[in-house]
């Protein structure tokens, strides 16, 4: 009888795991449709009206005089801002690279649009663009690399920074390295600042995949990602 109940005990851990699995893919791809959704109303509405009076802008300069131009060139020069602004973060909601290339080539834009940008050099390791893994599976791994990356900017004081994805014993295994003086992972959510995941956060969405985060901290911090690949392959 014990050993019965044991078994109904195990078998209703594995079936609120699951749940709890699918609970975090829904809410993944749910976040990923609404960044997309707000992507697609940036660059359709906001961005074109302001592409178009910049072209009116300069139809007026026709008629006016000098004087009056270079006002109208300083408001085109605010405009180019705010247009380079709009697609930088629709670029943030929605990365087209990830969808037309793969986890490994987006992996590669982030570094480079995270670390390279602050002088941060940063060797990403990909063997391949994993395209077998579901989709709410590579989103949340590019936001979680990004997160890791922006944590390296922001805590670390690091000069380089290493990346790698691979394929372990039926996981599939990221590292995030750099040679920083390291970060306080035991510090409380609230003191981390808002963008992003956040460390907290990460660790409760990876653990609903069946993986774990784990975080070393000697000479610079290694962060450890560990997903098991059964739950992220699609379906051949």
């Amino acid at each position: 009888a014990l050993e019965r109940q044991n078994e109904l005990l195990e078998q209703r851990v594995k079936e609120r795991t699951e749940s709890l699995r699918q609970v975090g893919a829904e809410l993944v791809l749910a976040e990923e449709k609404e960044r997309r959704r707000i992507a697609r109303e940036l660059h359709d509405g906001p961005t074109q009206r302001l592409v178009l009076s910049k072209i009116n802008l300069g139809r007026l300069k026709s008629d006016l005089e000098v004087e009056k131009c270079r006002a109208i060139d300083a408001v085109s020069e605010t405009i180019d801002t705010t247009l380079k602004e709009l697609r930088t973060l629709m670029v943030q909601l929605s990365p087209p690279v990830l969808y037309e290339l793969g986890l490994g080539p987006a992996v590669e834009w982030l570094a480079e649009s995270v670390l390279g940008t602050q002088g941060i050099r940063c060797r990403v390791d990909s063997a391949e663009s994993y395209d077998h893994l579901k989709e709410e599976t590579r989103v949340f791994l590019f936001r979680a690399i990004r997160e890791l990356l922006l944590n390296i900017v922001k805590h670390a004081g690091a000069s380089r920074a290493s990346v790698s994805i691979n394929t372990h014993e039926g996981e599939l295994l990221i590292e995030v390295r750099d040679d920083g003086v390291g970060m306080d992972h035991t510090a409380e959510p609230e003191s981390r600042g808002k963008e992003g995941f956040g460390l907290f956060i990460l660790r409760d969405r990876i653990d609903m995949l069946g993986g774990k985060l784990s975080i070393e901290v000697n000479g610079g911090t290694c962060v450890t990602l560990r997903v098991p690949i059964g739950s992220t392959e699609t379906n051949t």
